[in-house]
């Protein structure tokens, strides 16, 4: 970001790269990140930012706090939806909703997975954990039970065994068009207790479109009649999917996923820091810049002349800590300057 004295600000500036890995994990969300959106992995090969809502769509930021999450590390965070009015219809809560691309791919198979903490209510009332259209989604109905839909009259229902309050439960739901029966699979795990197959069932469709303007993760669609939030924790989402049968996870890789994210040993998300600015009147007249920070990582402001040689502005560095951070700076340079937002793990 450049200040030019007596002029504007212009452009944005952030120098903080990623990779891609596993091209099967196609979105991963860890909520481990801060403000009003949420974005995948460094490992997700798609790259779908959420924006958290209210139950009307506005804006909202429904992070949890530090050591919300699964693992409970202090920079482990999940998607509290806890203080919707109730677990499925009529409920009130929050949600996070993207916009995928309309060209995703189809998906001949595919892992949904995740997990819950139910605040005062067994998981259940048409509570959406995935949602993209009333075809499309992972709901829980009745009490404890989880129902894949994945088109139009074809969905699959697990056994009541999802009936856990205020203690996290790990889920997975796979399907597979290749194979002509049992070809739907729900499994549960808990923190202690390791990933088993819960039932196998049978649905006739084709491919897994994963693409809907309506993409929700918690609730329904923010104008959908009746509301469906799920009320409580939601933390490290996951979508696998790909060609013939290489999106349907097995055990041992379910299993694995769950230990990790007990561990902790979640991969970093990707990280938009925005750096923002607004004038303040003084005097001295000055700049006011700030961010929303991240959990685990070093935030400083540095400052350049010429985009070749940059320096640490004083007393403009903080620890994130998942709220929004700021800096001002006055007075006011004598010469234009750039600036941008150096983030770095702890």
């Amino acid at each position: 970001m450049r200040f030019i004295p007596g002029g504007a600000q212009v452009g944005a500036m952030l120098l903080i790269a990623f990779s891609l890995r596993g091209a099967d994990l196609l979105l991963e969300y860890t909520f481990n990140d801060s403000g009003p959106q949420t974005r995948g992995t460094e490992r997700s090969a798609w790259e779908w930012p959420l924006d958290f809502q209210t139950q009307e769509g506005g804006p909202a930021d429904w992070h949890g706090a530090a050591g919300s999450g699964v693992s409970g590390l202090p920079t482990d965070r999940a998607f509290d939806n806890s203080a919707a009015t109730g677990m499925g219809t009529n409920g009130r809560g929050g949600r996070a909703r993207g916009t995928p691309p309309p060209d995703a791919p189809e998906l001949d198979s595919m892992t949904l997975s995740g997990w819950y903490r139910a605040e005062s209510a067994p998981a259940g009332n048409f509570a959406r954990l995935f949602f993209w259209d009333g075809y499309r989604q992972l709901y829980a109905c009745p009490d404890g039970v989880l129902r894949l839909s994945v088109a139009a009259g074809q969905m699959a229902g697990s056994p009541p065994v999802y009936l856990e309050v205020g203690q996290w439960v790990f889920f997975a739901v796979s399907f597979d068009r290749n194979k002509k029966s049992n070809n739907v699979q729900f499994w549960k795990g808990t923190r202690t207790k390791p990933v088993t197959l819960v039932a196998t069932r049978t649905v006739s469709s084709g491919p897994f479109r994963p693409s809907h303007y309506r993409f929700t993760l918690g609730n329904s669609y923010f104008n959908s009649t009746p509301t469906q939030p799920f009320d409580g924790w939601l933390d490290n989402f996951r979508l696998h999917g790909g060609r013939g049968s290489s999106g349907v996870l097995s055990e041992a890789e379910l299993e694995a996923l769950r230990r990790a994210d007990v561990a902790g040993k979640t991969p970093p998300v990707r990280l938009r820091v925005q750096l923002d600015v607004t004038p303040v009147a003084g005097p001295p007249a000055g700049l006011r810049f700030g961010w929303w920070s991240i959990l685990g990582h070093r935030h400083q402001l540095q400052q350049s002349a010429d985009l070749r040689a940059w320096s640490d502005v004083p007393e403009a560095a903080a620890d994130g800590d998942g709220e929004r951070q700021t800096h001002t700076l006055a007075p006011l340079p004598g010469e234009p300057r750039f600036y941008r937002l150096k983030v770095v793990p702890q």
